[in-house]
């Protein structure tokens, strides 16, 4: 089951998006995105994943995790981002965290973007946004492999937070340290 995950995974991104290269085991992910904008960078994200029908829920959701990657990664690598929404879905599907992606993202304190104004704040960097959705769209309709193995916590290396005294390193990908949590603190 994993393997045909992956390899619809696979088909998906050679189907939606063109000028693609290899990235990371399973995924496929865009070198050029602007060649598929209009000039005023308007394309709608959902309308280029044709026949995979998205729900108005799933809309919601994906809005959720595309702006926790734009607010959390849009400066990091494909890699990066793929990790970054992989780490909102685990905590989905973890039982110490809310079960939908928009509660686990807007959970009190649990990204940095969204105390404040988080939930008000609007994508500013055109580019990053499609990047963001793209990445959102493709992740939460196909997962792939996940790249930060499990890991529902991670933090800049700009920063050493207490709470990851208590957790396991699981692995680094750009700026980025990704753990695990055993759910006891």
């Amino acid at each position: 089951m994993r393997f045909f995950k992956t390899f619809l995974f696979s088909v998906a991104i050679v189907t939606l998006i063109p000028n693609y290269t290899s990235m990371y085991s399973g995924y496929k992910v865009l070198k050029d995105y602007m060649t598929n904008f209009t000039e005023d960078g308007r394309e709608n994200i959902y309308s280029r994943i044709g026949k995979y029908y998205v729900s108005a829920e799933d809309k919601k959701q994906i809005d959720c995790l595309a702006k926790n990657i734009y607010f959390e990664a849009r400066n990091q690598s494909e890699l990066g981002q793929i990790a970054v929404a992989h780490v909102t879905l685990n905590r989905v599907d973890h039982d110490k965290f809310p079960n939908n992606i928009c509660k686990v993202v807007f959970q009190p304190y649990q990204f940095s973007w969204t105390i404040g104004k988080g939930k008000h704040m609007v994508p500013k960097d055109k580019y990053a946004w499609e990047k963001a959705k793209r990445i959102a769209t493709l992740v939460y309709k196909f997962r792939g492999d996940d790249p930060t193995e499990g890991s529902t916590f991670y933090h800049t290396y700009a920063i050493n937070p207490s709470w990851n005294r208590k957790m396991e390193l699981a692995v680094v990908i750009g700026d980025h340290k990704f753990f695990f949590w055993n759910g006891i603190w």
